[in-house]
């Protein structure tokens, strides 16, 4: 959690009300750990499924395999629970590891090929689905998934290996 935090740069007393500094200060604790739930269940989308669906909201979700944050089978029993055009990729990594990048500014020089492609894909959807563009989104499965261990990589002497040929993706209908 320090390091979702962090992630978002500057100090905690500057990016969030009292309220939340408390609340994000508990979870860091263990302390009032009801609360922190409570206020967590709040805003979860798992909470308003139902409207979700009368709405008719439009849902792309992004998430990895190796999720510390949001575990992968609560977030599959939601995207079945959904009603409305929905798309989900599931990745290799941990929370944000893919989409950070993107959401960062730094597609052009991430070290991982095909750490852009969540986050160009989110554009072409919704490009899609809110703007009209005809792009290939209506041939594309509900589901995207990477496959664990097939991707490529290139010994990166004094820093990490660098992955050459992006994870294998497993599509689903």
């Amino acid at each position: 959690m320090r390091a979702l935090i962090d992630f978002t740069g500057g100090p905690l007393e500057q990016k969030f009300d009292e309220g939340s500094q408390k609340l994000l200060k508990d979870f860091l604790n263990g302390r009032n750990l009801d609360e922190v739930v409570e206020w967590g269940t709040e805003r979860s989308p798992e909470s308003y499924v139902d409207q979700t669906n009368a709405r008719g909201i439009l849902t792309f979700i992004s998430n990895t395999w190796h999720e510390t944050l949001f575990p992968v089978n609560p977030v599959l029993d939601l995207f079945e629970r959904l009603t409305v055009p929905k798309r989900l990729n599931l990745w290799i990594g941990d929370h944000g590891a893919p989409e950070g990048p993107g959401l960062t500014g730094l597609v052009p020089e991430v070290p991982f090929p095909g750490l852009a492609v969540p986050t160009r894909e989110a554009y072409d959807w919704l490009d899609h689905h809110l703007l009209g563009v005809d792009n290939d989104v209506p041939n594309w499965p509900a589901v995207n998934s990477q496959s664990m261990f097939t991707y490529q990589t290139v010994a990166n002497p004094g820093d990490t290996d660098r992955i050459t040929v992006p994870a294998t993706p497993v599509t689903a209908r």
